[in-house]
């Protein structure tokens, strides 16, 4: 009985929460920020190249229901290379989504160090 009621709270905390999945499909390493619709950044994260990261609003962030303060989609990734530069963008990202950098508008590219 127990496991059932747990898996139950699982399923509910699932059902609220949006969440990306981050999959840097290039052979570089990228750092991606997560940003709102209204351009607020949410989060980053650096991914090794062919590496994939999930990022989730969830009940420990924001609680059960959607409310005023949880913040607008869609979402937009930028992608960027370590030395800073714009390796590209992902625009009108909805939630529960995966998100490919090669799938981003941009250069594509990295300068050598």
């Amino acid at each position: 009985m127990k496991k059932l009621l747990f898996l139950f709270l699982c399923l509910q905390i699932a059902a609220f929460s949006d969440s990306l999945t981050l999959v840097n499909d290039s052979n570089l390493t990228l750092s991606a920020e997560i940003l709102d619709a209204n351009g607020v950044l949410l989060e980053q994260v650096v991914l090794d190249a062919q590496d994939t990261s999930t990022w989730s609003l969830d009940y420990e962030y924001f609680g059960y229901n959607a409310n005023p303060s949880n913040p607008p989609v869609p979402y937009s990734v930028n992608w960027y290379c370590l030395s800073g530069s714009l390796f590209g963008t992902c625009y009108a990202v909805p939630s529960d989504s995966s998100v490919n950098a090669l799938s981003a508008e941009g250069p594509q590219q990295c300068e050598e160090d």
